[in-house]
């Protein structure tokens, strides 16, 4: 019996022993005054706390801990983080920073994650460029109390994701940034962005005033707004290729000529399947959402609700929704509600032809989009279609610029049992006309 409890001592050391050596590095340090605590590193060691003692990952630990400021200690990790490395960096200073590329030399799966403590803790830029390029093989996680602030005058968006991933969570903010390309706030041309929480507000940008997708890139929306941010084309979000899923969240209040919201183009991809578009303003077409250029978007949860295309403009398009040159929009659920255009199509405003090869395509099989009732506050409305009722309440079909009868309209209230097809002429394509 006692050679059978010695074996199994001994098989019981051998497997610790080897889970010791095989476990990723954890460590949590302060960044603004040297102190903190931190976590067990490579297998939770026996020392811990800001001395960094015990085995495995303790001398890491310790040589991380005992650099003060973020910048500082992001120099460090770029020579010392390990494979599947995971550091929290805890800021109870506010900071500024010049740009950060975080890229390792070939190692791959490191997480960093930013956390204020005792307060909310800004960063701010010392001088023009990107806060954080997030290269590949390298995640950025902005947790609670996180406030990454902007310059009006910048060259660059705030965060760069090419290859990496950058996760924002509830209290995190990006904020204040201005510049003349593209992403106000974030860019990407590869790699994924999540948005779990936190808020992308007041930025500026020629393109994507919060958000700037290209190429390859994926955003996932889980909760969390993208608001007051303002562009030229894409007042939340401009996305040109790539995918955005948005499963949650509030894109609302931003601002541009071109797509309000969203603007989706160049083969883009975005399925809405929950979460709110709403309160934004375009000047010209498409005050919540514009789709074009082979741009694809699929409503199939979530509202689109409130947004407006310049009520002052006879010719302003699409208050809820624009679609046009050769994009693609199919609708199986959701809601478009109480969206005005100062011209045509209060809720959805299609452009078959347009400057485009491709017809634009918009098909109807689920959802609402609602008419025009005086009174009523969740009606979509076509202003200069008020009495007159031939601009589209709901929505506007313009397959001839110069022949407005030829145009296919539905001014009443398309509930989920009326199915549209842009397609299909009359009464056999969901038209009123």
């Amino acid at each position: 019996m006692k050679k059978r409890l010695k074996l199994f001592s001994i098989l019981l050391a051998c497997f610790m022993a080897l889970a010791f050596v095989s476990c990723e590095d954890s460590i949590t340090v302060a960044s603004g005054d040297g102190g903190g605590t931190q976590q067990g590193g490579s297998g939770g060691g026996t020392g811990g706390g800001a001395s960094g003692g015990g085995t495995g990952g303790g001398t890491q630990q310790g040589g991380l801990d005992s650099i003060t400021g973020l910048a500082n200690q992001l120099a460090w990790l770029r020579i010392n983080a390990r494979n599947g490395g995971s550091y929290v960096l805890e800021i109870n200073l506010d900071e500024s920073i010049s740009p950060q590329t975080l890229s390792f030399n070939g190692r791959n799966n490191i997480t960093i994650t930013l956390r204020g403590v005792g307060a909310s803790r800004t960063i701010s830029l010392s001088y023009n460029g990107q806060m954080f390029w997030v290269q590949s093989g390298v995640t950025l996680i902005l947790d609670n109390n996180i406030t990454l602030q902007g310059r009006n005058n910048n060259t660059h968006s705030l965060v760069h994701v090419t290859g990496g991933s950058f996760r924002m969570n509830t209290g995190s903010r990006i904020t204040g940034n201005r510049n003349d390309s593209s992403g106000g706030g974030v860019f990407m041309d590869s790699g994924v962005i999540t948005i779990d929480g936190g808020n992308i507000s007041g930025n500026t940008s020629g393109a994507g005033g919060g958000v700037a997708i290209l190429n390859e890139g994926t955003l996932i929306m889980n909760s969390g707004t993208i608001s007051g941010n303002t562009a030229d084309s894409g007042g939340g979000v401009f996305q040109s290729g790539g995918t955005f899923t948005m499963s949650g969240g509030t894109m609302s209040n931003n601002t541009a000529f071109l797509g309000g919201g969203v603007n989706v183009s160049t083969g883009g991809i975005f399925t809405m399947d929950s979460g709110t578009i709403s309160g934004n303003t375009a000047g010209a077409n498409g005050g919540g959402v514009l789709i074009l250029l082979d741009g694809t978007f699929a409503l199939q949860g979530g509202s689109i609700i409130g947004n407006t295309a310049d009520p002052e403009d006879a010719f302003s398009k699409g208050g809820g929704v624009a679609l046009q040159q050769g994009g693609t929009f199919t609708m199986n659920g959701g809601s478009i509600t109480g969206n005005t255009a100062g011209g045509f199509g209060g809720g959805f405003s299609i452009q078959i032809q347009g400057d485009s090869e491709s017809p634009s395509v918009f098909t109807k099989t689920g959802g609402s989009i609602n008419g025009y009732i005086a009174g009523d506050s969740s009606s979509n409305t076509a202003i200069r279609g008020i009495g007159s009722n031939d601009r589209g309440h709901a929505v506007y079909v313009e397959s001839d610029i110069w022949q407005r009868a030829n145009n296919k309209r539905r001014e009443t209230t398309a509930g989920p049992g009326v199915n549209l097809d842009s397609r299909i002429p009359g009464v056999a394509g969901g038209w009123e006309n």
